[in-house]
């Protein structure tokens, strides 16, 4: 669909998927599923609006698509996610670490502080490493493989180049410092993570996420949320130390 006539019909593409949770609600796959679609046709509306003239859609479409609120909806569902894998012994594998990447893009689309930001993508590295994704030493163009991690380490890098360009527009020179400690303790947890070959894998110490991997059940459902305050002090930096 062309970007204009997604943006006309982009609530009806939703409907599929809460069609599904009726018809089996205790399925998780299907949280990451519709948080993906809310993810990207969010983006591909955002890219839209930032090209047209006036930077804004017509005034009915627009209004379809607040009420939507497809980026809540989004980490949401991420949310609930993470908590129906806490209900059950049936571990989805090679689909966990998803929540993690996009919490950490939503995260940044949020401005959320950036250790709350590299901590999902942290989290996210140790669920690849659990089910041993890698890549070589040497990227094969033709046969790639387990690009997953590759895209990671990418991310985390540029995000941590922009909060470095980003640290000129910090006037108190502590925060400054404070903020440089977070970027090189992350930096330095992602120093050579997964670039290894595949046969004869060097051990690797087992590293504790501070960001806990199961969230408290939601008390809401996942089509009516309260409002969510945005509180900055709740997230600690004291594992940050020199």
């Amino acid at each position: 669909l062309e970007d204009d006539e997604l943006a006309v019909k982009a609530n009806s593409y939703f409907y599929m998927f809460k069609m599904a949770f009726l018809q089996y609600p205790e399925a998780f796959q299907l949280h990451i599923d519709i948080a993906i679609a809310y993810y990207q046709i969010n983006s591909r509306i955002g890219r839209h609006k930032a090209s047209l003239p006036n930077k804004r859609l017509p005034e009915e479409i627009d209004a379809k698509i607040e009420q939507e609120d497809m980026m809540k909806q989004c980490q949401l569902h991420f949310n609930q996610f993470r908590y129906r894998i806490s209900q059950t012994n049936e571990y989805p594998k090679d689909i966990s670490w998803i929540e993690a990447y996009f919490s950490g893009k939503i995260a940044e689309h949020n401005n959320r502080p950036p250790s709350e930001i590299f901590e999902h993508y942290y989290r996210c590295a140790m669920l690849m490493r659990a089910e041993a994704y890698t890549y070589p030493l040497r990227v094969n163009k033709t046969t790639q493989e387990n690009v997953e991690p590759l895209e990671l380490h990418y991310r985390v890098h540029v995000y941590a180049m922009k909060q470095i360009f980003s640290l000129e527009n910090i006037k108190s020179f502590e925060k400054r410092i404070e903020n440089l400690k977070i970027i090189r303790y992350y930096l330095r947890l992602f120093l050579g993570h997964f670039i290894f070959a595949k046969k004869n894998h060097p051990p690797l110490p087992s590293i504790e996420s501070n960001l806990p991997f199961i969230d408290s059940t939601p008390p809401w459902d996942f089509e009516e949320q309260p409002e969510i305050e945005d509180e900055g002090e709740e997230y600690n930096d004291d594992p940050i130390q020199d």
